[in-house]
């Protein structure tokens, strides 16, 4: 069985910051990254964070909310507070800045992590949500339904990047692109509103798109890309296999 992607063109469309793990296992996996970042992350930096003490449980929906987070919050949270992650890689940025992490969903998204923790947690309550200007209200919503405690913490804004529009266009119509890869439902707006205006733009939408979860998946299939791929773990990792799997179920036809 074939476990390489054979020189396939691959676009990676992470922040700056985020880049390097997914191109080095594409390169790994024989494919060619061809990187364009289509979102800016920024940090705000006047922001008043109460005192963790009056909260029993954080969440952070992401590993940029971790490291805006501990920019304002120098020392390590107190022990008696709960900390849960969205997934698995915000989980590894919290606990490098020494946290210990009580609770990962099995899927990571937001409805099964509530799902889940309070099926884990039935009583909890009184939480502080660390978040950005875009995130999806589910959190807040699911925490209202259920009557309890939390106060929203905004601590980044996700922008397009504008910058890179003139780059995205020439990296799209000078080569023959194998797969598009999305991280999230916001870049996926992003690709949209950079590449609009272009005149190959309804050709861009035929390339097979890997979305890293359903969320990003639903997102892509409303921006009306024609083909959506998702692994049925969310991690980088999953999504360069889940491009080769594609690969060898197209080859047997």
């Amino acid at each position: 069985m074939n476990t390489s992607l054979q020189g396939q063109k691959i676009l990676v469309t992470r922040e700056r910051h985020q880049m390097n793990e997914m191109s080095k296992l594409i390169r790994e996996r024989d494919g060619v990254p061809l990187e364009v970042p289509l979102l800016k992350i920024t940090c705000h930096q006047q922001v008043q964070v109460d005192p963790l003490a009056s909260y029993s449980w954080l969440i952070f929906t992401s590993a940029n909310g971790v490291r805006c987070f501990f920019q304002h919050v120098k020392d390590p949270i107190p022990s008696n507070i709960h900390i849960a992650a969205v997934g698995k890689k915000t989980e590894n940025v919290i606990r490098s800045y020494g946290n210990d992490v009580h609770f990962v969903p099995t899927t990571y998204n937001a409805e099964t992590m509530m799902d889940e923790l309070f099926r884990l947690y039935p009583d909890a309550d009184n939480f502080l949500v660390i978040r950005g200007n875009i995130s999806r209200p589910v959190i807040p919503d699911q925490l209202a339904k259920r009557n309890r405690s939390y106060t929203l913490l905004e601590l980044y804004e996700t922008v397009p990047f504008i910058e890179n529009k003139q780059l995205l266009i020439e990296v799209l119509t000078a080569n023959k692109l194998d797969f598009l890869s999305f991280t999230s439902p916001s870049a996926v707006r992003a690709f949209i509103e950079l590449t609009k205006e272009a005149e190959q733009f309804d050709q861009f939408l035929t390339i097979p798109v890997v979305c890293i979860g359903t969320t990003t998946e639903k997102e892509a299939k409303r921006q009306t890309f024609q083909t959506t791929i998702v692994p049925d773990t969310f991690t980088v990792e999953q999504m360069v296999e889940e491009m080769i799997t594609y690969n060898q179920m197209e080859g047997s036809y």
